[in-house]
């Protein structure tokens, strides 16, 4: 019998509380199909994490494959709409390991055989989606052996300066005549709160862009087509929403509307960056404080160099109290420079955390500390 390692625990309990989620809000909604609905988001999640090498077990791969596949809330309401299904396609693998009690040597063989049927077995084209922007590309959907939408993440750069800055959700809808700028369509919390774009293609989640697609390169392998409309003087992003509800349920797409957010956006989102990864450290997650760091980063300080400081800090200091204030930031040609003002108990110090112009982490230092403002 193999020991159960920490990030599967890790990735075993994400998967569970995501699961119960999605179960909860079926029973409150009624829905007469939530156990096969369930048991094939269940089939999903565990086929993409089967997907990862060791060296990519990380929690926030673990979190992207969560994030792909959207709120729980999706699967009431959007099933509840019912949407169209896309003609003549039908989830082939629905309910094909429904029995989750299974023995675990069932389950590695059923994983081993997903490696290999993903590998060698062809992937089904089943429908092309033309661009909404001119210029941009079209996108070739693809259903794998066990019936999940796949699409080409591998496209090159275009730029789209319209695009670049902070936006901020402010509907879902089904369809983009739905929307109506002041008066929320959507009756419940909006999951998704906003994206970044950043020059050169990047942005603050795990999607790359280019010019009128954002490309999900780390959990499902998804183009999903963007639009920006100026409606009465503000603009506005339509962005398709492929979560678990199209990969898997295989539903039309639906939208969050964005607004651009005027200001020095990209510098707030920078600052945000850096707070988070000091909360990391102080939850001691440090191989996933790595994940943010850039190649050289990585090999200098790796996760037990990074809590062997932190060890050192806390004996001089005491125990981490947490963030002291907000962030300072500077600009130092490319490169975005974060102060975070961090408390110990007997002392004060300000993280000082450099990102690169592909929005890693290419500097991590102790430094004095600055004036403390609540």
């Amino acid at each position: 019998m193999s020991v159960e390692s920490s990030q599967d625990k890790n990735w075993h309990r994400l998967k569970e509380q995501y699961l119960k989620q999605i179960e909860d809000v079926l029973a409150e909604s009624g829905q007469p199909n939530a156990r096969g609905i369930i048991d094939d988001v269940r089939s999903h999640l565990d086929k993409r994490f089967a997907e990862l090498g060791p060296q990519q077990q990380t929690r926030e791969n673990f979190q992207n494959i969560i994030t792909a596949m959207g709120p729980p809330s999706d699967y009431a309401e959007l099933l509840g709409e019912k949407l169209p299904i896309p003609p003549g396609e039908i989830g082939i693998w629905k309910r094909f390991f429904v029995n989750t009690a299974l023995s675990i040597a069932i389950m590695a063989a059923f994983v081993l055989f997903g490696q290999i049927a993903s590998r060698f077995l062809p992937y089904k084209k089943v429908f092309s989606t033309q661009p909404l922007l001119q210029g941009s590309f079209a996108v070739d959907t693809y259903m794998t052996p066990f019936g999940r939408y796949v699409e080409s993440t591998k496209y090159p750069f275009v730029d789209d300066p319209e695009a670049i800055g902070k936006w901020v959700s402010v509907d879902f809808v089904s369809d983009q005549q739905e929307f109506t700028p002041g008066r929320k369509h959507w009756r419940w919390d909006l999951w998704f709160k906003g994206i970044t774009f950043f020059k050169g293609g990047t942005t603050n989640w795990a999607w790359n862009w280019t010019n009128g697609l954002l490309l999900h390169m780390g959990g499902d392998h998804t183009a999903s087509h963007y639009i920006i409309k100026t409606i009465d003087g503000e603009q506005y992003m339509f962005f398709e929403w492929k979560s678990g509800y199209y990969v898997v349920l295989h539903r039309k797409p639906v939208y969050y509307v964005l607004k651009k957010e005027s200001g020095d956006t990209v510098a707030d989102n920078y600052a945000q960056k850096a707070e988070q990864i000091v909360r990391l450290m102080g939850q001691k997650e440090f191989d996933t404080v790595i994940d943010s760091f850039d190649a050289t980063m990585k090999a200098a300080l790796p996760g037990s160099k990074l809590a062997e400081v932190w060890g050192q800090l806390e004996q001089a200091g005491g125990e981490f109290k947490g963030i002291d204030g907000p962030a300072r930031t500077e600009r130092q040609g490319s490169m975005t420079v974060i102060f975070v003002p961090g408390k110990w108990e007997r002392n004060e110090l300000d993280f000082k955390i450099v990102f690169n112009s592909d929005n890693k982490v290419s500097g991590l230092w102790m430094v004095a500390p600055g004036p403390r403002s609540k």
